[in-house]
């Protein structure tokens, strides 16, 4: 094994982890969005905050080996590294600045609210237009990093690769805020069978 081989492998191994947790950030997000108990809601909450919290350390545990990565390996010149270097620095700045303080208000919402059943009035209460479109914009970013790495295109194709990302990304941002509703009344469903 050599220190390149390691650092490629710890590279891609918390690359996996940092992904992987922001596709879970759309799934608890979803849950929190079907609850038919606030009680159901705070619980999925509660897993969305913790795996917010995880991001950062496991985004330096990333970024570590991918510099080493970049030095010792002489990517610089590339293009690839540069534009995933910029779309990860974007992705921290957009999780410190919207996605933190979105999850502490759905969670302040959440704690604040009875338990009881999900009424429209609570789920209206807890959509957040800009988290939803942030959370999708980096997970487009995601994407676009993961091709960047696999493919290494130049300056050219890692911008365009970059700027499909984050767009394709925003672009299901907006069509999921389009189709935000409140729960489903489960009194209605009963009164129609």
């Amino acid at each position: 094994m050599t220190l390149y081989g390691t650092a490629l492998f710890l590279h891609i191994v918390f690359a996996i982890a940092l992904v992987g947790g922001t596709v879970w950030l759309h799934v608890a997000g979803e849950f929190v969005k079907r609850s038919s108990t606030v009680a159901e809601a705070r619980a999925h909450a509660r897993f969305l905050a913790g795996s917010n919290k995880a991001m950062m350390p496991i985004a330096v545990l990333v970024l570590v080996p991918a510099l080493y990565l970049a030095f010792a390996g002489d990517w610089w010149g590339k293009g690839w590294p540069v534009v995933s270097l910029v779309l990860f620095a974007a992705t921290g700045a957009l999780a410190g600045s919207i996605v933190d303080p979105g999850v502490a208000r759905l969670m302040e919402t959440l704690d604040g609210t009875p338990d009881g059943p999900m009424t429209p009035e609570i789920g209206r209460s807890l959509a957040d237009p800009k988290l939803t479109l942030t959370l999708w914009a980096m997970a487009g970013a995601d994407l676009a990093i993961v091709a960047l790495m696999t493919n290494k295109p130049g300056y050219v194709g890692a911008v365009t690769v970059g700027l499909v990302g984050v767009v394709v990304g925003a672009a299901v941002g907006v069509r999921e805020n389009r189709h935000v509703g409140a729960p489903a009344d489960p009194a209605a469903g009963a009164a129609t069978a």
